[in-house]
């Protein structure tokens, strides 16, 4: 994780950079290989043996498709399609230890050590959400290995959920208890350019929060930062919305979202001294739209996008997956 100045949202809240829970490294392996064989049925690929038989696995990650075989021995690792295995042997036909990333066949063949950790079908954000500048599917063996930072309080949980997702295997599941104060749990990108538009996307699908009536708190889900504004999409006792934050705060409320159902959700931002726009997109389509002088910046040189939970308390307790995020500047 690269050091970073503190950002300052719409919320009012320095964000200073932490740590997230159980989302890197191996994260997403659920069985090791041995001498022998290892197989796993779904999530991901099994390490296969550091020599002896092979490993396989039918569906998941390493195998982030159907149908995918990872096959090791001691001189060779072989996978159909995807990234290909991390291979026992003396040799390397794509770098040293790691397999192609290929739609085809990947072979690998390193100094030594495990077998196939499997193939499979191409990620979402590499057929789907290829043309998008940027793409986050959440199926990568480190979570959040495509985000600049990340920051998780005390409390807060962001870690991979293997149940729930729009593209399989995975998606970022952000949990946080009921909390009186301020707390951040969320994923950071830079986009280092001024701009006059930007297009945000991402897969929601949340468990409910039952706000006290009357209750002044709330979460943002998502946040486009820019310079001395940001927009935020988000939800307190009066429902979802989005929050404006410029010279003042205005809200833009947006329909319903039922628990424990995915829908993609997105905020259209036109950058402008005089009519500056704000649109509520769900499933590409708009829900609510304001047009404003306020969301304009003529200083800011970059965007930082925001996934996860901001919250200004009291909150209840929530729990919040994503998957599937997309980005566009101009």
């Amino acid at each position: 994780m690269r050091s970073k100045a503190p950002h300052v949202l719409g919320l009012g809240l320095p964000i200073l950079l932490g740590t997230y829970a159980g989302c890197s490294g191996d994260a997403f392996e659920v069985s090791t290989g041995n001498s022998s064989a290892a197989t796993s049925s779904s999530g991901s690929a099994g390490t296969g043996g550091a020599g002896g038989a092979a490993a396989s696995t039918t569906s998941g990650l390493g195998g982030d498709g159907t149908s995918s075989v990872a096959t090791a021995t001691t001189d060779a690792a072989t996978a159909t399609s995807g990234t290909g295995g991390m291979g026992g042997g003396n040799n390397a036909t794509s770098g040293p230890g790691a397999g192609g990333d290929g739609s085809a066949v990947a072979t690998s063949v390193s100094s030594s050590g495990a077998g196939g950790a499997g193939g499979g079908a191409l990620g979402w954000c590499a057929t789907l959400g290829q043309n998008h500048q940027f793409c986050a599917d959440f199926d990568g063996s480190d979570l959040l290995g495509q985000w600049d930072d990340f920051l998780f309080e005390p409390g807060m949980s962001g870690t991979p959920n293997m149940l729930f997702s729009t593209s399989e295997p995975v998606s970022f599941e952000v949990k946080c208890p009921a909390d009186d104060t301020d707390a951040w749990g969320v994923a950071l990108k830079d986009h280092m350019t001024a701009a006059t538009h930007t297009l945000v996307e991402v897969d929601v699908r949340h468990t409910g929060a039952a706000f006290a009536a009357g209750d002044l708190g709330k979460i943002a889900l998502f946040t486009v930062e820019y310079g001395g504004n940001s927009v935020d999409f988000g939800l307190d006792a009066t429902g979802f919305q989005a929050r404006i934050h410029g010279a003042v705060e205005t809200l833009l409320p947006a329909p319903p979202i039922a628990p424990n159902t995915w829908i993609r959700v997105g905020l259209d931002v036109t950058y402008a001294q005089v009519s500056g726009k704000v649109t509520v997109l769900y499933g590409g389509f708009a829900v609510a739209q304001l047009t404003t002088p306020t969301v304009n910046d003529p200083q800011a040189v970059g965007l930082a996008l925001y996934v996860g939970q901001l919250r200004q308390g009291p909150t209840p307790p929530f729990t919040v997956l994503f998957d599937n995020a997309t980005w566009d500047v101009d």
